[in-house]
């Protein structure tokens, strides 16, 4: 059972991460002022950027399971 449930996760969780990862990717190069512009405004304030922190806070709660359930083989 638990294989069963570790194919499927891999199965819907890698393309859907890299997806993400390719939108986000395009949109970067699409956007490329409005990203530095950004970055510069945050540059200036002594306390980390709300959206970065945040992006790093929800990938990292992604990826945390992703990584317990690697130890459970797929045979």
């Amino acid at each position: 059972m638990m294989d069963n449930f570790a194919a499927k996760w891999f199965a819907l969780y890698y393309p859907v991460l890299g997806c993400i990862f390719l939108v986000a990717g395009i949109g970067l190069m699409i956007k490329t002022k409005a990203a530095f512009s950004y970055l510069h405004s945050q540059s200036e304030n002594e306390q980390p950027p709300a959206l970065l922190r945040s992006i790093l806070k929800y990938f990292f709660l992604f990826t945390l399971p992703c990584l317990a359930l690697s130890f459970f083989p797929f045979s």
